[in-house]
């Protein structure tokens, strides 16, 4: 019986000094892979994080796009139709409140509409741009374009009330839009 207590009782002293040599691995009393395991879950958890608002920004990056190429070929479409009248309803991000209409060159600009657009203005009239995106910040974010020309084949063919201008539609669960095109004439309505 002696024997044994002996035994156990050098065992013990042994784990003693096996666990002060190795305390040069711990930190503040963790083992060292603890810590490395710990920061390695928060790098994960961050990366997993950014990489979904990456992914969720670029949705939103297509949807502007998307409106935009969808509003052209609309427009393209009832400009080589006899007569048409269609209510069209196009998605876009949260951010964006309004879809505004313009010719920029009209002197009449009411800037109260849209005043963040103000800065814009000039290079959307260089650019001969004719939609733009109210506040601009709404689709700039996610990396769109804040102002584009829709025309038909390199001419003007949309044609929007002239008053107000700019002509604005507001952004309620999609941008509700109406195109019309009565026979002979050279150019689509908006309204």
């Amino acid at each position: 019986m002696v024997r044994k207590d002996k035994i156990f009782e050098s065992m013990r002293l042994k784990n003693k000094s096996f666990l002060r040599l190795n305390s040069k691995g711990q930190i503040m009393g963790l083992p060292f892979q603890l810590i490395f395991s710990i920061i390695l879950i928060a790098v994960f958890i961050f990366a997993a994080f950014y990489g979904i608002k990456y992914f969720l920004e670029r949705s939103e990056q297509v949807q502007v796009g998307q409106f935009l190429s969808d509003l052209k070929s609309k427009v393209n479409i009832a400009l080589q139709a006899t007569e048409k009248s269609e209510i069209y309803t196009f998605a876009l991000p949260n951010g964006v409140k309004k879809v505004c209409f313009s010719n920029f060159n009209y002197l009449n600009y009411n800037k109260s509409y849209c005043p963040e657009f103000e800065t814009y203005r000039e290079a959307a009239r260089r650019d001969g741009s004719n939609v733009f995106f109210c506040p601009p910040s709404g689709a700039s974010n996610v990396g769109a374009l804040i102002h584009y020309r829709i025309d038909c084949d390199g001419t003007d063919c949309l044609q929007f009330p002239s008053k107000p201008q700019p002509y604005c539609i507001s952004n309620d669960d999609g941008v509700k839009v109406t195109l019309e095109r009565n026979l002979g004439e050279a150019y689509v309505r908006l309204k």
